[in-house]
């Protein structure tokens, strides 16, 4: 391992606790930066922000509008249209939910969503709804072609940027263009695809797009949404309180508009979580992404490698790195995917993820397998002694060792 790998692994303290990570996709580990900013909140400052009017909120504020400005910077995009959430399933929902849907209209999405940006959608059906669903090829990828022909007379196209449960990266860009062409709105689950990608959503313009910080090398429990034009013009919030308004009076309210997310973060916010992500998406801008994400290729190359040459393994979704993010799933003959996991953890010290990771639809309606598969996903801070646990271990449950 090179001096800088090295430099960069000493960036996530928890990788001296032990073992092999390899679940990354359900939780980036979070880097020494945004815990320090984290501590940092509660030890110094310690208030709320915003109508504060002595040195210290005032300062509070301020570190969370540089927060801001930092996340939206990741992705490409203003601060003002950028609204912290809980997380990327909540800032779905705050979509499904905030639009006034008229009886009949019409929303499309896929078969490969996570629940979060499945759920939602196929709830509107209660509210009188049609909700369409595309099936992806057996590779994983959405035609864009094909999207545009269901997206039709649709009110909006909901998608994922990349597969949380197969890797897959959908060609967002064309996605968007399709069924912007065809008159709808556009979201996009960017959970996955904003951990892997340094994506310019600013230039593909969707008209939401949601991802989470516990994703990006910062703390649980927060996470954002970028609102475009379009989309701010017709979404209600979801939920109304203090900081939310302008005025209120018995007789009724009148929301904020000024800065454009003001609406939507009512109540006292998760202060030392929006600094947190700040830190790491400030650090995440600070990397050389493409060596980066280069090495975390030739890492997945071997994992790939490696699985399709044990005879007893079977992987789901594309069999080569380019086009994925460095998330595999698999399944090893005679084994189901929880006992696959108890044994990697218990006896190999690897931890990975078991069964359909929140996409029931994708496992039993295109690979036939409703207790799902094993997922091993990767990131910058794996190494190739990672892979060679792994890819040793399954040898060994092979074998019937």
């Amino acid at each position: 391992m090179t001096d800088s790998a090295n430099t960069f692994r000493d960036c996530f303290p928890s990788l001296n606790s032990g073992g092999v990570y390899l679940d990354s996709a359900a939780k980036t580990l979070t880097c020494k930066s945004a815990l320090e900013s984290m501590d940092n909140y509660y030890s110094c400052f310690d208030v709320n922000i915003d109508r504060g009017i002595y040195r210290r909120s005032i300062d509070a504020s301020i570190r969370v509008d540089e927060a801001r400005s930092e996340v939206a910077a990741m992705i490409g995009v203003s601060p003002e249209r950028l609204v912290f959430l809980p997380s990327t399933t909540w800032a779905i929902n705050t979509v499904a939910n905030g639009i006034p849907w008229r009886n009949g209209d019409r929303v499309v999405t896929t078969a490969l969503e996570h629940h979060s940006n499945f759920l939602p959608w196929i709830n509107l059906r209660r509210r009188g709804v049609e909700v369409d669903v595309i099936r992806p090829d057996s590779r994983g990828y959405i035609d864009p072609t094909e999207a545009a022909v269901v997206a039709r007379n649709a009110r909006l196209v909901a998608f994922t940027h990349a597969s949380n449960a197969i890797g897959t990266l959908q060609d967002i860009g064309a996605l968007t263009r399709e069924a912007r062409n065809a008159g709808a709105l556009v979201v996009i689950d960017g959970a996955q695809g904003a951990s892997h990608e340094c994506t310019d959503i600013g230039e593909i313009d969707p008209d939401a797009y949601a991802f989470s910080g516990h994703k990006c090398f910062g703390p649980a429990g927060i996470g954002a949404l970028y609102l475009s034009e379009r989309m701010l013009a017709v979404l209600e919030p979801m939920v109304l309180g203090g900081g939310s308004a302008e005025d209120s009076s018995p007789g009724g309210y009148t929301l904020k508009n000024d800065p454009p997310w003001a609406r939507f973060e009512p109540g006292t916010p998760n202060i030392p979580g929006m600094i947190g992500f700040g830190a790491a998406a400030s650090f995440r801008q600070s990397l050389d992404w493409h060596e980066l994400t280069e090495g975390t290729s030739l890492l997945l190359t071997c994992l790939l490698e490696g699985l399709n040459s044990i005879p007893s393994v079977k992987v789901y979704g594309p069999g080569e790195a380019a086009g994925k993010t460095p998330v595999v799933s698999f399944r090893v003959d005679g084994y189901t995917p929880h006992s696959i996991g108890s044994i990697l953890c218990q006896n190999h010290g690897i931890m990975v993820r078991s069964g359909h990771h929140c996409a029931p639809t994708l496992w039993r309606d295109i690979y036939g397998r409703p207790e799902g598969a094993v997922r091993a996903s990767l990131h910058a801070y794996n190494t190739k002694d990672d892979v060679k646990r792994l890819l040793l271990a399954l040898e060994c449950l092979g074998r019937g060792r």
